[in-house]
């Protein structure tokens, strides 16, 4: 009888770590945003930092690093033409459109050392045209700081997000000046870590920050996160945008040319791992197109292997413990 009891313990407690491994590896699955493809970026317009959209002209707008010059590309990726703004920006990091307006952000700053940073406004897209600008200079009311990620609110508040070793949501003044004067940002939120872009939703009500594996949603009053989600692996990548249909964002990945893909709008905060700072290898075409036929990545399915595997080990542990 003793022996019996001994026996049936050692299999409860294979039963129990069976069980608290299944509840780790659920854990580790957190919750993907559905995506499908959109299309493959022009590879004119070259590394796709960030993306604005322009319903006016159905196109989505991208920004060259320096060179003073942003591509239009149509709904199928192509380019539809570019035009130059005459500025000699530092390091173009992003691109927000907002009432026929681009906004493009000369916000990076890896090494920390810039006093200020640079937006530029262009209102003119013309294509093979230079459009006149107006530049508006920024700083951080604490220190100078890293940002990939900018984006302007139907209100026209400029905001930017920061990935220095406390990253953060900041907003400029209601009013800026354009010119000389140095316009303050003041942080309003905290944000999560290497955060590469940023967005309002296409009805304004919320605000969705990515890093390069993860989508965060937050409420633009309160700045205090709502919903989040990992990103396919097919789009480990940099931009965000409210498609040109206003149903779900459109996401970049890596790699050329670049494939950008249309996601759902998470509803349920998730627990998920802190972003890397850089991109992971781009996966290759065979397992980009397996993943997108199957609507996981290579990394959940190997995960999905596993928890089946221990759902059988966890019944036979079972069937083990009732025949004793």
């Amino acid at each position: 009888m003793r022996d019996r009891v001994r026996r049936s313990r050692r299999g409860a407690g294979r039963v129990g770590a069976t069980l608290a491994a299944v509840g780790l590896l659920g854990l580790s699955c957190a919750p993907t945003a559905l995506a499908e493809a959109a299309f493959t970026a022009d590879e004119s317009a070259g590394p796709v930092t960030g993306l604005a959209t322009d319903t006016a002209k159905q196109v989505y707008w991208t920004a060259a690093k320096s060179s003073g010059t942003v591509t239009a590309l149509g709904p199928d990726g192509k380019a539809k033409g570019q035009v130059t703004y005459g500025a000699t920006p530092t390091d173009v990091e992003a691109v927000s459109f907002r009432d026929g307006r681009l906004w493009i952000g000369d916000i990076g700053d890896v090494e920390g050392s810039r006093s200020s940073v640079t937006v530029y406004r262009i209102g003119a897209f013309d294509y093979g045209t230079k459009a006149p600008y107006r530049s508006y200079t920024l700083s951080y009311a604490d220190k100078a700081q890293d940002s990939g990620a900018m984006t302007v609110s139907p209100k026209g508040r400029l905001y930017v997000v920061t990935r220095s070793a406390k990253p953060g949501i900041y907003r400029a003044p209601a009013t800026m000046t354009a010119g000389g004067p140095v316009n303050t940002l003041t942080r309003v939120g905290d944000a999560p870590a290497n955060v590469t872009d940023v967005a309002f939703t296409a009805d304004g009500t919320k605000l969705v920050l990515r890093t390069l594996t993860s989508v965060h949603v937050y409420d633009p009053f309160s700045f205090e996160q709502t919903a989040s989600a990992a990103l396919p692996d097919t789009v480990q990548g940099l931009a965000i945008t409210p498609s040109l249909t206003g149903e779900g964002l459109l996401v970049s990945g890596t790699g050329s040319p670049v494939p950008v893909e249309r996601i759902t709008l998470p509803t349920t905060v998730a627990s998920i791992a802190p972003a890397p700072a850089t991109p992971a290898p781009s996966p290759s075409p065979s397992a980009s197109a397996a993943a997108r036929s199957t609507g996981a990545s290579p990394k959940h399915s190997t995960l999905w292997a596993l928890l089946a595997a221990a759902a059988i080990s966890l019944v036979a542990a079972l069937v083990v413990v009732v025949k004793r």
